[in-house]
């Protein structure tokens, strides 16, 4: 930061609080409370890390409402989080602490194996597209499959991305489907890299960076896995993961994947100046995988509610509606599941 935008930043203790509800943007709100440095090199990158969207369009009550929550309850941001602080070291429990990394020691993918096989007398069809969704004899639904089966169903949940919800709701319920079709999505991809550790000794202090969008790089962020979380490499590999693709920018998640290779390793190279050879590449591609929340959403939902309460057998959950996190998809499925045994005639 410049030292005027710290001097800047200073103001967020006099400026006052906003009084009304109305919603704005991340980008205005961190521009009003702390500066535009403080945005452009603190708020932005830190942003594109969990949505890869444009700060100028994410709805900050639909993103981040406990900033907004801070601002009325202290007046500032930096106050507030000053007495934060305080609340959470005389909170804090005794003994070692936790990472503020965690996940399954074999993958996500443990949590969908567990899952799996708590299942009981459930008719569990994998690799099967579903086409459309129809009005069934008595209220019910039926669920038409590319290969043209037809289930039937009393109820439905639907935890696909909105745009896949609204085509299977297309000759359903237009409205419904013309509403989840206004939450857009992007693309991103990442490209891991593995490196000895001899190779890579001088860059693995810390666990990465996250890049600001005026420094006009692809890479949005880098992260060295393997020092968030054991056992992701073998013993002497060191395993370096960089994100590209955001709202404004996507075209680079469909480079060719020599060019994503390349791309990687010379933004490393301007970088960090690691300029070593990896001894594995990997690149995962995830086209339309992250809903915005942009100015907006929270409108949009309470009209997909209202539209819902007239359809009581169909339910939506996951990560386009009320929080991208893997805590936020489970209490999303956990409230789907609960209406929807509530709604059920023998509930």
């Amino acid at each position: 930061l410049t030292f005027r935008g710290k001097l800047r930043m200073g103001l967020d203790f006099a400026i006052p609080r906003r009084r009304d509800d109305g919603d704005e943007s991340v980008g205005h709100f961190v521009r009003r409370r702390l500066g535009n440095d403080a945005f452009e090199r603190m708020a932005q990158p830190l942003l594109s890390g969990i949505y890869a969207g444009d700060a100028e369009q994410l709805s900050l009550l639909a993103t981040f409402p406990r900033l907004r929550d801070t601002e009325r309850r202290y007046g500032s941001l930096t106050r507030g989080m000053l007495a934060q602080r305080r609340h959470a070291r005389q909170a804090a429990p005794t003994g070692p602490r936790r990472s503020a990394f965690m996940s399954l020691q074999g993958g996500t993918g443990e949590l969908i194996d567990a899952l799996v096989a708590a299942l009981e007398q459930i008719d569990l069809r994998t690799s099967t597209a579903a086409n459309r969704i129809e009005h069934a004899v008595d209220g019910r639904f039926a669920v038409v499959t590319a290969s043209g089966d037809r289930i039937d169903a009393d109820a439905l949940i639907l935890a696909t991305p909105a745009y896949a919800s609204a085509d299977l709701l297309r000759a359903f319920d237009p409205w419904l489907a013309d509403l989840l079709n206004r939450i857009p999505y992007v693309s991103t991809a990442t490209i891991t890299l593995g490196y000895r550790t001899a190779d890579f000794n001088q860059q693995s202090a810390g666990r990465g960076f996250v890049i600001p969008r005026v420094e006009n790089h692809e890479l949005t962020a880098v992260t060295w896995a393997t020092n968030k979380f054991a056992g992701r490499a073998p013993d002497g590999i060191a395993l370096v993961r960089g994100f590209v693709g955001r709202a404004g920018r996507e075209a680079v998640v469909d480079l060719p994947d020599n060019e994503l290779l390349a791309l990687m390793r010379r933004e490393l190279r301007e970088i960090l100046g690691l300029d070593a050879e990896p001894v594995v590449a990997r690149i995962y591609r995830w086209r339309r995988a992250l809903p915005q929340y942009v100015l907006g959403h929270l409108d949009l939902m309470r009209q997909i509610d209202q539209r819902l309460e007239a359809l009581p057998g169909i339910q939506l959950c996951g990560s386009a509606y009320r929080g991208v996190g893997i805590p936020d998809c489970i209490e999303s499925g956990q409230a789907a599941a609960a209406r929807t045994l509530a709604n059920l005639p023998d509930s």
